[in-house]
């Protein structure tokens, strides 16, 4: 359609119906969102989480994914909301203060905001600016107003992060600054950031590393018939070979029937997830891979309660949320 032939009456009322349309087409968004959310399709589609797929997989900027997953779990909870969404009493910068409001009440608390008084601050902020929304829930939750973190890239790979500390977190890193004033003379917070990054990876790296020292400094010795004992070193190569010798048992004697779990062993631990390591949970359909770096775990590929050992064969590296999802999956098997 050529927009410029309309007259100008004609072009407002064809705005007005398209605003309508999207609205309307905003709200069923959200409860496809939601209905994803629920039934956590993003983790067999290989996405960490619902923030990855939707940012990865449609295209969403960061912000605009966020709101759209505040706006569809706030219709899981209110579904009614869906309606003040639709006609444009309230929008998706709205819900996500709400949200927020509350992930930050509940890191602080260990509770949830009460549905009935989300359902007034949903009656309270209809047709409110931005500015009056942030107001009325700090006012109405008894909170501070918190601001948003912001991460801006910039064309050399450079980034700029914005946030907001506590008076009690001010105070610790001023601190950290003063006492690290020969190690870090840069006057700067990235520098002394950056500085404390490298100590704690440094240190757990090293506890790793300590851990495994000990472990390979240790035999193991397995009674075997005749009283005779065979001592087995945990070298990085047999590790992975050591098995489990046969012992025999007194006539007398019933045999247990579950031994307890073994832990993995800390040179397997070191060799699997090291500083790159990754989820390699794999999309059946599609061969995408998680990759993901966070919560990352260790799983049997082939379940200790299915015969599975700790050898290095059996084990792969995935999130929390893909090694829950594995478990749900086994167990419905």
């Amino acid at each position: 359609m050529n927009l410029k032939a309309l007259s100008n009456d004609n072009l407002e009322s064809r705005l007005k119906k398209l605003v309508k349309t999207e609205r309307k087409i905003t709200h069923l968004v959200l409860q496809c969102i939601a209905e994803i959310d629920q039934r956590k399709l993003y983790l067999q589609k290989a996405y960490p989480s619902l923030f990855e797929f939707l940012v990865h997989s449609y295209g969403y900027s960061p912000s605009a994914a966020m709101r759209r997953i505040d706006g569809a779990r706030l219709l899981q909870q209110i579904p009614d909301a869906a309606k003040q969404i639709e006609n444009g009493s309230v929008n998706l910068s709205q819900v996500g203060l709400l949200q927020r409001a509350e992930r930050e009440i509940k890191r602080q608390t260990k509770k949830a905001i009460p549905l009935a008084t989300k359902r007034e601050l949903l009656e309270k902020i209809e047709n409110q600016s931005q500015t009056q929304t942030e107001q009325l829930i700090a006012k109405t939750l008894n909170i501070d107003i918190v601001p948003k973190s912001k991460i801006i890239q910039h064309r050399d790979e450079s980034v700029t992060v914005t946030v907001t500390l506590t008076k009690e977190q001010m105070n610790l890193l001023e601190q950290a600054q003063a006492m690290l004033s020969h190690a870090v003379p840069e006057k700067n917070w990235a520098s002394l950031i950056t500085y404390l990054a490298k100590k704690e990876l440094s240190r757990r790296m090293q506890k790793t590393d300590t851990a495994t020292r000990h472990y390979n400094e240790s035999s193991f010795s397995t009674t075997t018939k005749g009283d005779s004992a065979t001592a087995i070193t945990g070298t990085p190569a047999g590790v992975a070979a050591v098995t489990q010798s046969t012992t025999e048992l007194s006539p007398t004697v019933p045999m247990k029937r579950s031994q307890p779990r073994r832990p993995i062993p800390q040179q397997i631990k070191k060799q699997l997830l090291h500083p790159d390591a990754k989820c390699v949970y794999r999309d059946p359909q599609t061969g995408k891979v998680c990759g993901s770096r966070h919560f990352l775990q260790l799983d049997h590929i082939k379940s200790v309660s299915r015969g599975g050992g700790n050898d290095f064969a059996n084990l792969q590296v995935l999130c929390g949320q893909h090694n829950r999802y594995k478990y749900i999956l086994e167990n419905r098997l």
